[in-house]
C-alpha cells in the first residue's frame, strides 16, 4: 500500500500536482514509519520525494 501511495504520489508530483502528492507521500511515510520505524530504504526515497516537493514549491 505504502509503495502504491508513494508512486501516484510521485506521479502527481511529475504532472505539477504538488497539492493532491504531498498528502500521498505523508501517509506513504506514516505507515512505513508505523511498521519498519526509520529503518526500511523506502523511507529515505519518500523523503526524497517529500524535500523535491518542497522545493519545487519554495517550500524548503
Amino acid at each position: 500500500m505504502a509503495v502504491s501511495l508513494n508512486d501516484l504520489g510521485f506521479l502527481y508530483h511529475f504532472q505539477g500536482k504538488y497539492g493532491e502528492a504531498e498528502p500521498l507521500y505523508q501517509e506513504a511515510l506514516a505507515i512505513y514509519k508505523r511498521f519498519f520505524k526509520t529503518e526500511h530504504p523506502n523511507v529515505t526515497t519518500i523523503l526524497k520525494n517529500l524535500a523535491l516537493l518542497y522545493a519545487k514549491t519554495n517550500r524548503h
